[in-house]
């Protein structure tokens, strides 16, 4: 991630815009888990509510990786000229053509929106999808079939992917906790583990998992600073 050499602007007017912010209806579905997620339209509107009079603004980059990945990095600035930008999340279209990689576009743009701003654009069901535990409605099968379907790239892309959201997540907490993101990292290992389920999950969902953690964390962070 860059920045500008003095953030402090920037930091102030996001804690007033996550202040401001009123989490999104999620009225999209998912054709795999049966469940509701906020497109980018519903993200992107969010933010525009709740950032007036914050002097935040922000804007996003599309770029080719050499081994022809699609990537998206977004830039938050504040009206005082500082600035974060996001390291790329590159993706790999499953077919290389316009649509799919459109759609690769619009994936990464919402979910790196949604972690920078705090946004739950997906369902938090409550450990369930990390753990595998598709019990209801035979969604148990479906996942198992989706995973199958899935190839060893993508897979890993999707990995990346997550652990980019979260190395994000977890410097935004280090800044608010006022200590190094390997510190902060533990901060929300130790919440994980009193999970049983987090022990049980496979690497994709303790990741998962982790992530939904440490932006419940930085959310009431946040909200205790834009408090006072």
């Amino acid at each position: 991630m860059k920045m500008s050499d003095n953030v402090q602007q920037l930091f102030a007017g996001l804690v007033k815009l996550r202040a401001k912010i009123k989490q999104p209806t999620k009225s999209k579905s998912n054709p795999f888990f049966k469940s509701k997620y906020v497109d980018l339209e519903g993200v992107q509107k969010a933010i525009d509510d709740a950032k007036e009079g914050t002097g935040i603004d922000y804007t996003q980059f599309i770029e080719t990786s050499p081994d022809g990945m699609t990537g998206v990095s977004t830039m938050i600035y504040s009206d005082k000229g500082d600035y974060i930008i996001s390291d790329p999340l590159y993706l790999r279209p499953a077919k290389n053509d316009p649509q799919g990689n459109g759609s690769v576009i619009t994936y990464s743009r919402r979910y790196q929106l949604s972690s920078m701003f705090g946004i739950s654009s997906d369902i938090d069901d409550d450990g369930n999808s990390a753990s595998g535990n598709y019990q209801q409605n035979g969604r148990q099968t479906q996942h198992r079939q989706y995973k199958r379907s899935q190839t060893p790239q993508q897979t890993n892309d999707v990995m990346q992917a997550k652990k980019a959201t979260y190395a994000k997540t977890v410097k935004q907490l280090a800044v608010y906790m006022g200590t190094d993101p390997k510190t902060a990292a533990e901060e929300i290992k130790n919440e994980c583990e009193k999970d049983a389920r987090y022990k049980q999950a496979d690497r994709l969902g303790q990741l998962d998992m982790s992530t939904n953690i440490a932006n419940r964390m930085l959310t009431t962070l946040q909200k205790e600073a834009a408090n006072g």
